[in-house]
């Protein structure tokens, strides 16, 4: 039982699932601390140091060590749990509070500039810092998505056929997919299981059996499968 409250803290629960949790904890502890609006900035400024450690633990593993944090943030698993959460949390409640507001050129004018440092930090960090192709979190997916966020919301009259059913399939295809990697891994022989077939596998996998699920959900006497999204 401690193992599990722990995991739901500093990890995962099962497999993938410590971004659902990080997501829970950071929007109660960002509603908590800026309830009182004159307390946003200290929020996110440490929201972003905070932030900029899980960047660090991840994508520049030479700068930690040089740092001498190499230890504390593996220690914390920083870049696993709530802590990756809490900048996105709290860009998220000032684009509900409608704090943030961009025009729309400049929006397409940052978006473009953003993903150029995006790309250059990309490759900078592979090269020099010590990053690996499957590190994942980047400085510059502060600005990307502030630029590319804003732009969206300006998009007025958008209408997406398929939306609600993409909303549902989101969720079953997010808690699903790693469950499937890990049997996959388990069950194909070493010659099958290469990344490209795995992720073939996998993204069709989740896929049909979203929509198996969704369409089982409008039977009315299994209309509680709909609680798994």
């Amino acid at each position: 039982v401690l193992i599990c409250i722990r995991n739901v803290f500093l990890g995962s629960t099962f497999q993938a699932s410590w971004f659902i949790s990080a997501n829970v904890l950071s929007g109660i502890i960002i509603y908590l601390t800026t309830r009182n609006t004159r307390k946003n900035l200290p929020v996110l400024l440490i929201s972003g140091i905070v932030y900029v450690l899980c960047c660090l633990s991840s994508s520049y593993p030479t700068v930690t060590q040089l740092l001498g944090v190499e230890e504390f943030c593996d220690l914390c698993n920083i870049r696993s749990n709530f802590c990756v959460a809490l900048i996105w949390c709290f860009i998220g409640k000032m684009f509900a509070e409608e704090r943030i507001t961009f025009g729309k050129k400049i929006c397409i004018v940052g978006l473009s500039l953003s993903l150029t440092a995006l790309f250059v930090e990309r490759t900078l960090s592979v090269r020099y810092a010590g990053a690996l192709f499957s590190s994942d979190f980047m400085v510059t997916f502060i600005p990307v998505v502030l630029f590319l966020f804003s732009l969206l919301i300006k998009a007025d009259g958008m209408k997406l056929k398929y939306a609600v059913l993409l909303r549902n399939s989101s969720t079953l295809i997010y808690v699903m997919h790693y469950s499937i990697i890990t049997v996959l891994e388990y069950l194909l022989p070493v010659s099958l299981a290469t990344p490209l077939f795995i992720y073939t596998i996998t993204s069709a996998g989740v896929l049909i059996i979203s929509l198996i699920l969704i369409w089982l959900s409008k039977i009315s006497k299994l209309k509680c499968i709909r609680v798994l999204w």
